[in-house]
């Protein structure tokens, strides 16, 4: 007798389990965030004077989206904080860069299921009217593991299977460039830290 209660406690487990639906996979961020990103970081650029006698510079911000910008001496006075861009997730990025939060297999540059998605985000907002005649720097950095020579290589790599795959989604192989920077430009005190490890997106036209 126990062992049928136990069998059928198994079934009705197993029954439980098989009837939730799974998880559903989501984007780190969404093409909305991507667009708005660009459309601040072009309206900032919109400010700058081309007088270099005139030009001193300023921070905006100090944490992810952080960008320098030029201002003529009418403005240098002001202590007004330029607005920060919003960056992708929890990762900083380098001066006006988007971080796709791209990940792979390790020692590989084989997309993971997440980083699919978020390239899927990524080409949404390509396709959109505000990004639509821009082209775009795809950058592949890595962390200091290993021999500095394989870490350049390996970022190229990377680099160009993020290009690959936007290609795939439907974005015009014209309007991308895939360029590996290896170790040399972390965004950690950490040479080996993991955010290092990363892909950025740079409009370049």
């Amino acid at each position: 007798m126990f062992r049928i209660h136990t069998v059928a406690l198994a079934v009705l487990v197993v029954a439980h389990t098989l009837g939730q639906a799974p998880a559903r996979a989501e984007p780190q961020f969404s093409a909305e965030d991507i667009v708005r990103h660009f459309q601040q970081q072009q309206s900032v650029s919109a400010t700058k004077t081309i007088a270099p006698e005139e030009v001193s510079t300023v921070r905006a911000g100090a944490g992810d989206g952080t960008l320098q910008l030029p201002l003529t001496g009418a403005r240098r006075k002001s202590s007004t904080a330029l607005p920060q861009l919003p960056a992708a997730g929890k990762k900083n990025t380098t001066q006006g860069g988007y971080d796709l939060l791209i990940t792979f297999e390790t020692g590989s540059d084989r997309l993971t299921q997440q980083a699919q998605l978020n390239l899927t985000a990524f080409a949404t907002a390509l396709k959109t009217p505000a990004l639509s005649g821009f082209a775009f720097e795809v950058q592949g950095h890595t962390d200091a593991v290993g021999p500095a020579d394989t870490n350049q290589t390996l970022s190229e790599r990377r680099a160009e299977s993020v290009v690959s795959y936007l290609v795939g989604l439907g974005i015009e192989s014209g309007r991308l460039r895939a360029k590996g920077f290896g170790e040399s430009q972390p965004l950690m005190s950490d040479p080996n830290h993991a955010n290092n490890r990363r892909v950025e997106t740079r409009r370049i036209q």
